[in-house]
């Protein structure tokens, strides 16, 4: 019986690959998909993708731990802390993006705040955490962003969830 049953598998998993699988695509009656794989050799500062959004203008943006990626369809722009420019984004280590409903890009790291984008000027604010203010977010460290119907930017921290009115 076990027999008879691995045959039974073996042909109907044959029979599967030869309907479904054409080498790079997944298709049915419907939909054909086919993959492209972007990496560092096309110009992503790091291959590890963390987060990804798309901005209300098109352009795609990827989180990695040595930069911000932004892709326009056929180039990559990476956008990197400079020590020596107060405009450049907090830390290279991005955790987490998201893009509110008046299009702004906020950004989460993993040491360093919430930094959002402004695209007009390629600006980054910062809003840091400080020991000893009780008003600034919890932790430095950022997991995820979210937006509310209310208005409110919402953050999973290392220290717990923090809430930004906008």
């Amino acid at each position: 019986m076990i027999k008879k049953l691995n045959t039974i598998t073996f042909l109907f998993l044959l029979l599967f690959e030869l309907a479904y699988s054409k080498g790079g695509q997944v298709s049915s009656s419907q939909h054909t998909a086919q993959f492209e794989h972007l990496s560092m050799k096309d110009g992503l500062s790091m291959n590890p993708i963390m987060d990804i959004a798309q901005d209300k203008t098109g352009f795609l943006w990827f989180a990695t731990q040595d930069g911000l990626n932004r892709y326009d369809g056929y180039n990559f722009k990476v956008y990197r802390h400079d020590e020596n420019d107060t405009n450049s984004i907090s830390d290279n280590f991005i955790t987490s993006l998201y893009v509110d409903e008046k299009g702004k890009l906020w950004i989460g790291t993993y040491n360093a705040g919430l930094c959002w984008l402004e695209q007009n000027s390629n600006h980054f604010n910062k809003c840091i955490s400080k020991e000893d203010d009780g008003g600034s977010i919890k932790h430095n460290r950022i997991f995820k962003i979210h937006d509310d119907k209310d208005g409110s930017l919402w953050m999973g921290t290392v220290g717990g969830v923090a809430r930004i009115s906008l």
